[in-house]
């Protein structure tokens, strides 16, 4: 028998030989429809100015999706995407998987709301799947870049325990940085508050403190910490070390930090 496949318009043509004889026999057709993939979407909000922001597309359902899926940024505050879109970034697809876009850094000087929206392309199995601007989830809220950060919370401790951690710090009113820093690690042995925080620098979700710490009656020690207020999904880290060669770090297992 003789049969031809159209597959999403492309035919097919195959012949056979029967006992030495070559030839075409009567055709029948057998059509192959495309199936519509599903396209989910998800980034991350809200984050500050300064950030880096991403996108991720998520196919499912297609019948081994090959193509490219497209990403483009809009904003900030264009409601309608009507403006053009501020960057793009195309990464190729390769069956039902999750695709992240290229990170984009937001000016500090530049808060709102920005829109994402991501596009399937599609092949000879698949029929594209077309974003549109306000997708569910595609928004991020950046806010004003930081000036201050707080939080509480636990980690694990490198001593197969837990740590836990009060911090505040924030500009002086006399200029310079104020704050303090609680730090315990029961199964380390030790406890502190600082005796003072010398600096603070924010960049994004990201802040970085350092400051001087009193351990027992005389021992002073220097401590650097770092943390990241992570929007949703997603959960805060905060790492921290000390002049005398302690160091910890990890996602909170309870507790917040956040960065205003």
């Amino acid at each position: 028998m003789f049969k031809r496949y159209l597959l999403a318009g492309f035919l097919a043509v195959c012949s056979l030989s029967v006992h030495g004889l070559s030839g075409t026999m009567p055709s029948e057709d057998t059509i192959i429809p495309q199936v519509t993939p599903i396209l989910t979407t998800m980034t991350v909000s809200p984050t500050h100015a300064g950030s880096v922001i991403s996108d991720t597309a998520c196919l499912s359902g297609g019948l081994d999706p090959s193509g490219t899926i497209t990403f483009m940024l809009f904003g900030p505050n264009d409601n309608s995407c009507g403006a053009p879109c501020i960057t793009t970034s195309t990464v190729m697809a390769n069956g039902n998987n999750c695709y992240t876009s290229d990170g984009f850094t937001t000016s500090s000087s530049a808060p709102g709301t920005y829109r994402w929206i991501a596009s399937y392309s599609g092949d000879v199995f698949n029929t594209m799947v077309s974003g549109a601007c306000n997708d569910a989830n595609e928004s991020v809220v950046v806010l004003p870049a930081g000036t201050s950060v707080t939080g509480i919370g636990m980690i694990n401790s490198p001593y197969l325990g837990q740590a836990s951690f009060n911090l505040s710090a924030g500009p002086g009113r006399r200029g310079g940085t104020a704050g303090m820093l609680d730090y315990g690690d029961p199964n380390a042995g030790f406890r502190f508050t600082s005796v003072k925080i010398t600096s603070l620098s924010i960049v994004g979700d990201h802040a970085h403190i350092t400051g001087t710490a009193k351990l027992g009656r005389r021992n002073f020690v220097s401590f650097v910490v770092d943390v990241d207020d992570v929007g949703s999904p997603g959960t805060d880290s905060f790492t921290i070390s000390l002049s005398n060669g302690y160091f910890a770090t990890g996602n909170l297992v309870s507790g917040s930090i956040t960065i205003k």
